[in-house]
């Protein structure tokens, strides 16, 4: 889905700006360029950054990567993030 559509961003590419440290709307325009045009998509950066290790909802899904905060990378990866990972190859 793109998030910034003047600068034709993707939530897949801020989601990667904020696991690899951008925490807040400058940083993430800074590696991204996301948020730096007319500000339409700040709000969702805003989210993103805010809520990127809360659960998608009141009560997680059993396995729910965000319930434990953070992943580290020792953590084992799901089986869908496999089949993500497989599709992202593939594109």
């Amino acid at each position: 889905m793109i998030v910034c559509v003047c600068r034709r961003v993707s939530d897949r590419t801020v989601d990667a700006a904020i696991a690899a440290g951008a925490r807040d709307l400058e940083a993430i325009g800074r590696v991204t360029g996301a948020g730096t045009e007319c500000g339409c998509c700040r709000e969702e950066l805003a989210v993103r950054a805010t809520h990127r290790d809360a659960p998608c909802a009141p009560t997680p899904c059993p396995g729910c990567p965000r319930r434990a905060g953070p992943r580290s990378s020792s953590a084992p990866r799901s089986e869908a993030g496999e089949g993500e990972r497989a599709r992202d190859e593939a594109a």
